[in-house]
């Protein structure tokens, strides 16, 4: 018996070995991008009178907003389960569509089928803290159930912020994936000992540390739910394969300090971008560092518990690889019942053989240092480097990275490094916006043309300089980008929809004409740099902003053309000024001053959008307190920006209903596009009316930045069979 307990001790002793107990801790990061922190929540109530659907949205963040669940309710159903809750979540919110009244018992939220937070009836009334149009009122003695009014559909229902994931229940987590790690190191451990690796403790730190780094790098950045484990992968692969590469030219140690600390600061780094910018950093970025520099000490900094993890992080990185190699450490781990010995001295001094030449020596079963041969290193490096090259180049050309998004709608940028990661998408940015030089395109070519146009140039110049003076000239230009404005023509002559007939009226000191852009549904930051400009989009890589990613000097515009023409400047845009980076392009662009929607405190909207109405009344009180005798203003709408759902507050005036069967399809956002459309005529009619009574002469330029993207039956119907979906060949009628 007494054997036996030894054995069981000794048994004990082996799988608790301080190596594999600190290599456990290693791992945990590895099984995180495996079972990734996320919840669940269990709604429980009575059958509802009518079917419809409850939409449970996942997340509170700012940027992602609204991503949600839709789930089908019918008159049976009884309960509804949601996975897929951010671990972050703190308001919960639902809205209901075709559903008018609901007995609601209990909602349970759950953390990997844990329950973590159970509200009763009662609970639920004192946790809403905001219902919209909903009505509530509790039923039963208990009561036992919350009866939920909703007099219309999309209504919202909003509870009071939450931590639904309290300390205790991040501290069980950890445990349970420490245990798991546990039993994986002890194969783990054999394995690398039947291999004949030596310094197990320091292998598996090399390889785990950039998971450490990616997952506590992620958790600083957002919500590591927002993002599947593939693209985990993506980003720790590319860090590894970088630290196998500068293994194969350094030391073990130093590669993985100089990698893991260069990413675990950037990360930083983007943490606090993203908190006082609103978007992560980008490659274009790198260009302002010094002037980052110069404005980060005007800000305040909070250390948040995610945050203090990426710091301890970041300090391991710099300080493990080293730590493990003092003697007093060393000494320690290597204990594990018998003294083992060592070719080093106690006392806690760095053991020198080890730390300055590690990649030259290893240690021999008697604990002595030897030195490898010649061809043994230089193979071992050659092995590291071409692994690492090989494992980035696998990684690049894959098809997870090939479709990695780059978005360049400040949310939808955000979006894509949370749900894809930082370094990669990073990366994915910087590759997108690089622009090739022409077939035949040099230097001397370039000057070449320019010689011989120059000459062209100054005869044509002197002609119109001339007849330039005889001309009676604007003293005031209003430049109108109006939102997804568009003559929309239809293919089916039956249909009579006049959505513009003051516009279409115009004739008399009236110059009309097509504009093609080169975008649609989207991407009016385009068709701006476009139409300010004058250069293509036809030289730049598809899907790329110059807005976002080519504007960083001083850049001829219709505005500089002007101001330098002695006009003054200004522009106006009732959305937020980060929208597209304008901020930081107008000055470029001369655009300056810049009036947003930050400036008006009560600004009329529809739809959530600055109305037109207001929008050109606003153009017509800057123009008026401009001082300048000429003046050029450029103004950008937004009343009739998408989607085009139904909303409360617009009562649509076109009826599409008829037609929906032609189209094979819902209609209703064209009803609503016409409806917005025709509103926009009717504010410009009062605009032109006003400047007509103006005793200066006055240019007003308006135009549409696209078309709206109204879906496949709305193409069909506009277009014709042939234009919806994939297939046509008149699409250029789209970008008309």
């Amino acid at each position: 018996m007494r054997h036996r307990n030894k054995l069981d001790l000794s048994f004990l002793s082996h799988c608790f070995h301080p190596e594999k107990l600190l290599a456990a801790l290693f791992l945990i990061p590895f099984l995180m991008f495996f079972f990734r922190p996320m919840m669940g929540v269990r709604m429980q109530f009575d059958p509802p009178k009518e079917a419809g659907q409850i939409q449970v949205y996942r997340t509170d963040s700012s940027v992602s907003f609204n991503y949600r669940s839709v789930f089908d309710v019918g008159k049976t159903t009884t309960t509804l389960q949601a996975d897929g809750l951010h671990e972050d979540l703190t308001v919960f919110r639902l809205r209901f569509t075709g559903i008018r009244e609901l007995n609601l018992k209990q909602i349970q939220f759950r953390f990997f089928g844990v329950p973590v937070k159970t509200m009763k009836a009662e609970e639920i009334a004192s946790s809403i803290f905001d219902a919209t149009s909903i009505r509530t009122e509790l039923k039963g003695k208990s009561p036992q159930e919350i009866r939920l009014y909703i007099p219309s559909d999309n209504a919202d229902l909003y509870f009071k912020p939450y931590n639904y994931l309290s300390f205790p229940f991040w501290a069980g987590y950890l445990l349970v994936l420490y245990g798991i790690s546990l039993l994986l190191v002890q194969g783990l451990f054999a394995l690398l000992e039947k291999i004949g690796v030596k310094n197990r403790l320091e292998e598996i730190l090399f390889f785990s540390y950039p998971a450490a780094v990616v997952m506590f790098g992620e958790l600083a950045n957002g919500s590591v739910s927002a993002m599947d484990t593939p693209y985990f992968f993506l980003n720790y692969g590319g860090l590894l394969g970088l630290s196998l590469i500068l293994r194969a030219l350094t030391t073990r140690s130093l590669s993985l300090t100089l990698v893991n600390l260069f990413f675990g600061v950037a990360y930083l780094a983007n943490h606090f971008v993203s908190l006082f910018r609103g978007r992560p950093i980008l490659p274009w970025d790198i260009r302002a560092m010094n002037t980052a520099a110069d404005v980060a000490a005007q800000y305040n900094y909070t250390l948040t518990p995610r945050i203090l993890c990426l710091c301890l992080v970041i300090l391991g990185a710099a300080t493990l690889p080293y730590l493990l190699k003092l003697s007093v450490i060393r000494d320690f781990l290597e204990e594990s019942g018998k003294k083992r010995k060592t070719g080093v001295h106690r006392g806690g001094v760095l053991s020198g053989s080890r730390f300055s030449a590690e990649a030259f020596y290893t240690k021999t079963e008697e604990g002595t240092e030897a030195k490898k041969p010649l061809k043994k290193r230089l193979a071992a490096r050659a092995l590291f480097f071409l692994s690492g090259a090989a494992l980035l180049a696998l990684l690049h050309l894959s098809p997870l990275y090939g479709n990695l998004q780059t978005d360049s709608w400040d949310v939808y940028i955000v979006m894509d490094y949370q749900r894809q990661g930082f370094p990669a998408t990073f990366l994915k940015f910087y590759e997108s916006y690089q622009v090739h030089a022409p077939k035949g395109y040099s230097q001397a070519e370039v000057e070449r043309i320019y010689k011989e146009y120059a000459a062209l140039a100054r005869k044509e110049n002197a002609k119109t300089a001339e007849e330039f003076g005889r001309k009676k000239h604007p003293a005031k230009i209003l430049m109108i980008m109006n939102e997804s404005l568009s003559e929309i023509s239809y293919e089916n002559k039956d249909i009579e929809q006049d959505t513009m007939p003051f516009l279409r009226s115009l004739h008399k000191n009236t110059v009309r004409g097509n504009l093609y852009v080169s975008v649609r549904g989207g991407g009016t930051c385009n068709t701006e740099f476009e139409s300010l400009t004058g250069n293509s989009m036809a030289f730049l890589p598809a899907n790329t902003y110059p807005y976002e990613g080519y504007l960083n000097r001083d850049t001829f515009s219709l505005a500089s053309y002007f101001k330098n023409k002695g006009y003054e400047i200004a522009s106006l845009h009732l959305s937020e000024k980060k929208n597209w980076n304008r901020q930081t392009v107008y000055p470029y662009l001369s655009l300056e001053p810049f009036f947003s929607i930050r400036d008006y405190p009560r600004v009329p909207t529809l739809r959530g959008y600055a109305t037109d109405a207001f929008d050109l009344e606003t153009l017509q009180k800057v123009e008026e307190k401009m001082s300048g005798r000429k003046k050029f203003l450029f103004n950008v709408t937004m009343q009739n920006h998408g989607g085009y759902a139904p909303t409360n507050d617009l009562t649509p005036t076109f009826s599409m209903k008829k037609y929906e069967k032609e189209a094979g399809g819902d209609l209703n956002p064209l009803e609503v596009y016409d409806t917005v459309v025709r509103l926009s005529d009717d504010a410009i009619k009062k605009l032109i009316n006003t400047y007509q009574k103006d005793p200066e002469p006055v240019m007003i330029i308006i135009y549409g930045d696209h078309q709206p993207a109204l879906g496949d039956a709305a193409d069909k119907l506009l277009f014709g069979e042939e234009q919806a979906g994939e297939g046509g060949k008149e699409k250029l009628a789209k970008y008309k």
